[in-house]
This record gives C-alpha cells, structure tokens and sequence, in this order.
C-alpha cells in the first residue's frame, strides 16, 4: 500500500493537469493520476537494475554523463506521465503555459521561486 499524497503533491499535480493535461484527464483527477504515477513508479524503480544495464549497452567513449542524465530523465518522465501529460517526456518549453516557469515544492498560488525556465 503506498502512503496518501499531501496536499502539496496533488495541487501541483492539478497545476499540471491544468497546463498539461491529456485527453480524457482534468485537474478535478489529481488523486488518480498520482495513483497511476506512483504505481508506475514502484515498476520502474523494480526495473532499474534492469533499465542501467540497457543504457550502459549503448554508451560509447564519447558519451556525456549530463547528456545521459539528461536523457534518463526524458524517459522516466515519459514513462511516469504518459497518457496523463501532454509533455510528458518532454523539456519545457518557453511558449508553455504559466511562463513555462518549472516550480518545485509547491503550488505555482505560492509564488515559489522557480527553478529554471523553457
């Protein structure tokens, strides 16, 4: 069983929705769609092992470690969010809703610094 999001997850998560949302979700399925995340969450991190060896398959000596991490957290992204995000997997951009301003730790209502821009 996982434990009850906080408040503070699921009103970013409505920001998001709100923003971002795929067909068939709305702001007012926050819950759900953290239920999915975290289900899809508890997958991947079962699979990690799994997922590092395929990555470390493809390096090559010219490989990046930023462009890995970079990509890595494409595709958890991707994977998390699909079907609920239209981003998902994607960078944001500077034409996104909100400013494309990225928040961390609380709503965008709080007026939190963000982190960085599109």
């Amino acid at each position: 069983m996982q434990p009850d999001p906080t408040r503070s997850e699921i009103e970013t998560l409505t920001d998001l929705l709100g923003d971002f949302a795929a067909p068939g979700w709305s702001p007012d399925r926050a819950v759900e769609a953290f239920d999915l995340v975290a289900d899809r969450y508890r997958s991947l991190s079962e699979s990690y092992v799994e997922a590092a060896r395929a990555i470390d398959n493809t390096l090559t000596p010219s490989f990046r470690v930023e462009d890995g991490c970079r990509a890595v957290l494409r595709i958890a992204h991707r994977v998390l969010f699909a079907d609920i995000l239209t981003n998902a997997g994607q960078t944001r951009q500077a034409g996104d809703p909100g400013g494309s301003a990225v928040y961390y730790g609380g709503q965008k209502g709080q007026r939190h610094q963000s982190r960085f821009e599109g």
